[in-house]
C-alpha cells in the first residue's frame, strides 16, 4: 500500500500507467482479486522504463519493485498450499468418520452376536467387556 500512494503521486499524470498498474478504484477484497491486481502493479512497474524513472524519484528502486513482486508470489503460493492442505484434512475427516461409521456398525453386531453367544457365560461377556445386567 505504501508504494501504492506513493505511486499515485508519483504518476497522477499519467492516467494510462495508473489504469495499467491497475491503480484506480478501489483495492480488491478477496484474495484471489488482490493478487491479480498487486501482480499487475508490479509487473507493469518493472517492465515500463517510463515508470521506473517517475518511481525511483521517489526511492522506490527496481530492486524494492522485484521483492516486493516476489513476495505477492510467495503469498499466492502460501495461500494454495494453505487451501490443498485444508482440502486434504476435510478429505481425511471425510474418510475417518466413513470409517468409524462402519467401525460402530460391526461392534453393534459384535456385541449383539457375543451377547446371544455367550449367553451362559456371563463373566465371558464380562472379559470382551460387554456389561450385562444382573438377573434378580
Amino acid at each position: 500500500m505504501r508504494y501504492l500512494k506513493i505511486a499515485r503521486v508519483a504518476l497522477e499524470d499519467d492516467i494510462k500507467a495508473m489504469k495499467d498498474m491497475e491503480m484506480l478504484g478501489i483495492r480488491k477484497a478477496s484474495f484471489a482479486a488482490w493478487i491479480i491486481q498487486a501482480t499487475s502493479f508490479y509487473t507493469s512497474a518493472l517492465k515500463s522504463e517510463k515508470i521506473l524513472t517517475k518511481l525511483v524519484e521517489y526511492n522506490i528502486t527496481e530492486e524494492k519493485l522485484n521483492a516486493g513482486l516476489a513476495l505477492i508470489k510467495e503469498a499466492d503460493s502460501l495461500k494454495e498450499k494453505r487451501d490443498r492442505e485444508m482440502t486434504e484434512a476435510q478429505d481425511a475427516t471425510v474418510e475417518r468418520d466413513r470409517v468409524m461409521t462402519e467401525l460402530d456398525k460391526w461392534y453393534s453386531q459384535f456385541i449383539a452376536v457375543s451377547k446371544v453367544a455367550l449367553e451362559d457365560k456371563p463373566q465371558a461377556l464380562e472379559m470382551l467387556g460387554i456389561t450385562v445386567a444382573a438377573e434378580v
